[in-house]
């Protein structure tokens, strides 16, 4: 599964502020790195404040997948996601 397909499984209603908390946990991580590429693509949809869309969200993912993937683990469980986290494990195993 792509994080494009797990950023639409998540409730509409939990895109906002689930894309808030994943912004604030990459911004203040000091563990990983986030490719500059990606962090173009994530500052281009938070200057039009389009974090919590599916595409936006979609990035976050994958920056959290790769600097901080226990805190996305925990994230997920935090917002009752537990289903996704366990699509999200072929995807992890793959990166590491």
């Amino acid at each position: 599964m792509e994080y494009r397909e797990l950023a639409k499984l998540i409730p509409k209603q939990d895109r906002e502020p689930f894309a808030e908390r994943l912004t604030d946990i990459l911004l203040e991580s000091g563990k990983g790195t986030v490719p500059p590429h990606l962090a173009k693509i994530i500052l281009h949809y938070w200057q039009r404040d389009q974090l919590g869309s599916q595409a936006g969200l979609t990035h976050l993912i994958e920056a959290m997948a790769g600097a901080e993937p226990e805190r996305l683990a925990q994230m997920l469980d935090e917002f009752k996601l537990q289903n996704l986290a366990e699509a999200f494990s072929p995807i992890w195993d793959k990166q590491f």
